[in-house]
């Protein structure tokens, strides 16, 4: 008994370390976006009539990819998160039913003997 109350410490103490990021990191990572630069720009516009145009949005093509990438990655810790945190619930709760069901046993036993 005092083996598996030891052993769910450490299940719960991994997991608290897992979602502070200590063991691989669940909770979002800040993502730094470097600015385009001029020259970048320019190397990549087209050459129309010896100067340089600027190259537009395509129809249908999202301006901020690394905008999008980083909402996946957010909504997909959210969801992980989301699911730690209900199976932690239930390992509480029927953690806290299997204990209530020892204490009225004992108390049962000790009634029966007095």
């Amino acid at each position: 008994m005092r083996s598996q109350h030891r052993a769910s410490r450490i299940v719960l103490l991994g997991l608290c370390a897992m979602l502070l990021g200590l063991g691989g990191g669940l909770l979002p990572q800040v993502a730094t976006a470097q600015p385009a630069t001029s020259a970048a720009l320019v190397g990549s516009s087209t050459a129309v009539g010896g100067h340089a145009a600027t190259a537009g949005p395509e129809p249908g093509v999202s301006i901020n990819k690394q905008q999008e990438q980083a909402d996946k990655e957010r909504s997909a810790n959210k969801l992980i998160l989301g699911v730690v945190v209900v199976l932690l619930l239930v390992i509480v709760y029927f953690g806290r039913r299997k204990r209530g069901k020892y204490r009225r046993k004992l108390k049962n036993l000790q009634n029966a003997k007095a």
